[in-house]
């Protein structure tokens, strides 16, 4: 073993270079992996803080130009009391904004007050819409929209007035950051105004009901209820209804392939890694020819030489994993400081990338131990 790490001392520039591969590549295999487990666990905790007793209704017209009113909501309501509360009918509509010279579309939604208790909504300034605002044309603004409207000058605290579709609606508050919602509209980037409001100015309907659980219940079983019940009471409109725990799962299965497909292309860099060992230990059987004719020469087994350059060619590739298995925890971490992610790097993983490292140093190390094992000891004292 000491022999054999003098001899790669020996040659440090071309043992550095075999390194290079080995590093890059082992790196990118934990790296990569790493990344992918974390923005996997970050996804679906922002879901589970969600709740995973929401439930989202979309309804779609059957007859093209039919639109949900808000006068029915009042019976849905009632309908579905024996599996929802609260219950928060939405509309959507997206709407051009000049914002710093340039042209975007704003989410304006249309809802009532139990959105907030269903979203579990903050309020950093002022306070959100209530019942006691039916048609009064008042909005609240989300935390990223708000801060874009103020970084371009416009309209953006409490009590000032921005206009929508020629009106003029008075902000009465401001939210604080919260998570995306379930389906929704992204509530950061959205401007909400009360339901009565926002009908009356577009001549819309409601198209999304929103609501919780009641606890106790089997949410698979209600949730048939739910779409019997629909089915019987609105016949006139097509319900597709979304549930936290359909959703989760699809995500992990999505994330797991996706983990997958990056650990396979982080492989690839490991195997091109391995290729550039297998040259470098090619070579040094080439160059070490005499070296090898001796060792035959005064009693070494063809056993003894291919053993000698395989355990070479393994310490080069195990070296390379542990600071392959570094360079992928630091990169990782990096990552996860710049997005913002709770670090996290399984064990598995780097389990994964060390043995990885040592049969890539096998497989590259193998056919170069080979060769050096069948040299002729008289054509290599020759030479």
């Amino acid at each position: 073993m000491l022999e054999t790490l003098r001899n790669l001392l020996a040659t440090k520039q071309r043992s550095a270079l075999a390194l290079i591969g080995i590093i890059i590549g082992t790196g990118s295999v934990v790296a990569m992996i790493s990344i992918g487990s974390m923005a996997q666990r970050e996804s679906l905790k922002r879901f589970q803080a969600m709740g995973t007793d929401l439930i989202q209704i979309r309804l779609r017209a059957v007859m093209p130009g039919q639109s949900l009113g808000l006068e029915r909501i009042p019976a849905i309501e009632q309908g579905l009391a024996a599996w929802l509360h609260p219950l928060a009918p939405k509309a959507v509509s997206a709407d051009p904004v000049d914002i710093a010279g340039s042209r975007t579309y704003v989410d304006y939604v249309g809802t009532t007050a139990a959105l907030a208790q269903l979203n579990d909504l903050v309020i950093a300034k002022g306070r959100f819409i209530s019942p006691l605002d039916r048609y009064r044309r008042f909005c609240v603004l989300g935390a990223e929209i708000q801060r874009r409207f103020a970084d371009a000058a416009l309209p953006s605290d409490v009590g000032e007035a921005l206009v929508f579709r020629g009106r003029v609606l008075r902000i009465i508050g401001i939210l604080e950051p919260t998570s995306k919602g379930l389906g929704d509209s992204d509530l950061n980037r959205s401007i909400v105004l009360p339901a009565t409001t926002f009908i009356r100015m577009i001549r819309g309907g409601v198209s999304t009901i929103s609501a919780r659980f009641r606890p106790g219940i089997d949410h698979e079983r209600a949730t048939d209820d739910i779409a019997r019940w629909l089915r019987r009471n609105l016949p006139d409109f097509t319900a597709n209804i979304i549930r936290p725990e359909q959703m989760i799962a699809q995500m992990r299965q999505q994330m797991r392939l996706f983990t997958l497909m990056l650990g396979v292309i982080g492989s690839i860099s490991l195997i091109v890694g391995g290729v550039g060992v297998m040259n470098i230990m090619l070579v040094s059987v080439t160059e070490r020819r005499r070296e090898i004719g001796v060792r035959v020469a005064i009693g070494a087994r063809r056993w003894d030489v291919r053993m000698h350059f395989l355990i070479e060619a393994m310490m080069l590739s195990l070296f390379g994993g542990v600071l392959g298995i570094g360079l992928g925890v630091l990169t990782a971490w990096l990552v996860s400081m710049v997005a913002g992610w709770a670090f996290f790097v399984s064990v598995p993983v780097m389990i994964l990338g060390f043995t990885v490292s040592a049969a890539v140093g096998i497989f590259s190390g193998l056919y170069p131990a080979v060769q050096a094992s069948k040299t002729d000891p008289i054509v290599a004292l020759r030479s």
